[in-house]
């Protein structure tokens, strides 16, 4: 549902970046999101990668976690958990074992910055 609503738009951002600075325990993610601001807002938080990096670690299979903002897109009820308020048009979903993380509903670009900060505090210990 998420990848057919990011397909339909007729921009996309992408952003590649570092969370952590140690190159021996820092993780790859990559944005992709609808928003501009979005996109400016990610690039400023996350370490930016050399063109070489971007070479050799930012492949398809060397990214280590995705983030897509489809902010501007309200979540479908049907996708809501049972309990969560059904007025409610938001969700922000991580699935670890996918290394996904899914944004809806919400235009707040603070979703994904605490996402990183989620999944490092996560994994990193």
């Amino acid at each position: 549902m998420t990848i057919n609503y990011l397909n339909s738009r007729r921009e996309i951002f992408l952003i590649d970046g570092y969370a952590g600075y140690d190159p021996e325990y820092r993780m790859k993610f990559r944005i992709l999101t609808t928003r501009a601001y979005h996109a400016i807002f990610m690039s400023n938080m996350l370490i930016k990668p050399t063109e070489q990096e971007l070479k050799e670690d930012f492949d398809e299979k060397g990214v280590d976690f995705h983030i897509m903002n489809a902010g501007d897109f309200p979540c479908p009820s049907s996708v809501l958990l049972e309990g969560v308020n059904p007025d409610s048009k938001c969700n922000v979903s991580v699935n670890l074992g996918q290394k996904r993380m899914i944004i809806l509903g919400t235009q707040y670009a603070g979703e994904m910055k605490k996402g990183v900060f989620g999944i490092m505090h996560y994994i990193m210990p």
